[in-house]
């Protein structure tokens, strides 16, 4: 889904019956997985699944997590979503809803998702050094 639009955000949070269920509480250390809500990082290469979309793919220099703000006064919910960016495999973004915290938790997730930005920098980085070695 492309959440560049906030109104495709919006409909999201409004759409979903189980939203308040889809809050983050931080990054999950699976032993060989980082978890971010709803999207895991490998550890060993550099992948990514993201579960409520049911795929799984490498990661790309173009992959990053970025937060953004949504607001349905309608049902009275607020807060910011981690949104995951990627590349399918056809090369083509595509954007994946990770979860959410309330406003008042930005600091939060600001930090969770520089810490999985790193991440994924540093597993690319690691990919790289692996295949000029080859």
């Amino acid at each position: 889904m492309d959440f560049t639009e906030e109104g495709n955000l919006n409909a999201l949070v409004w759409m979903h019956p189980y939203f308040t269920l889809l809050e983050i509480e931080g990054i999950v250390d699976n032993g060989s997985t980082l978890r971010l809500g709803h999207v895991e990082l490998d550890k060993t290469y550099p992948g990514y699944r993201a579960f409520a979309f049911g795929c799984s793919s490498e990661l790309a220099p173009s992959s990053l997590f970025r937060a953004m703000p949504f607001d349905v006064p309608s049902i009275n919910r607020s807060g910011i979503a981690a949104i995951f960016c990627a590349t399918n495999l056809n090369g083509t973004p595509e954007e994946y809803f990770a979860g959410w915290v309330h406003s008042d938790q930005k600091a939060d997730l600001e930090k969770w998702i520089k810490q999985m930005n790193k991440h994924i920098q540093r597993m690319l980085s690691s990919s790289k050094t692996e295949q000029t070695r080859n």
